[in-house]
This record gives C-alpha cells, structure tokens and sequence, in this order.
C-alpha cells in the first residue's frame, strides 16, 4: 500500500504512506497524523497494518502503528509497584 486516502473535513485526501507519521484508533475511525496535518479513515488499524510493510510500520500498542523511521526513542513505563 502506497496511498490511503482519507478524509479531511468535506475533502478527500490521498496520503502517500511515505508521510505518515503514526495512526491511532479512535472508536469508528482510525486518525492519520503526517508532519503537517491529521485526516480519519474508517479502515480499522488491523486492515491497515496488514497492508503496510512491516519493516517501516510497526505496531507498539493494540490501537497504534508508528512509522519505525520517525521514532527517536521508547520509554517503557512500570507500574509503581512493580518488583
């Protein structure tokens, strides 16, 4: 997949996945955020992900895909009571 298209406002966009920055799910929608703007498409991230390379996007979290490229760096966070 190299374009997705998505819809900003009243206008539909195409994407090229180059771009992208991370998506988030959000209830109906999935959010696609690129350096310079956001836009929604109703595929669930599933769908997405299995379209996309894995090598460039990865999954760190049930509802988020990151484009490996742009991370800088990961935090993992513990519980406080963790042993």
């Amino acid at each position: 997949m190299k374009w997705i298209r998505a819809s900003v406002g009243n206008v539909t966009r195409l994407i090229h996945t180059d771009d992208i920055l991370f998506f988030q799910s959000d209830t109906k929608y999935t959010r696609i955020v690129t350096k310079d703007s956001e836009a929604f498409v109703r595929t669930p991230i599933r769908e997405l992900l299995e379209g996309l390379g894995g090598e460039v996007f990865w999954q760190v979290h049930r509802g988020t895909i990151v484009m490996a490229h742009a991370v800088d760096c990961a935090l993992r966070e513990q519980p406080e009571n963790w042993c």
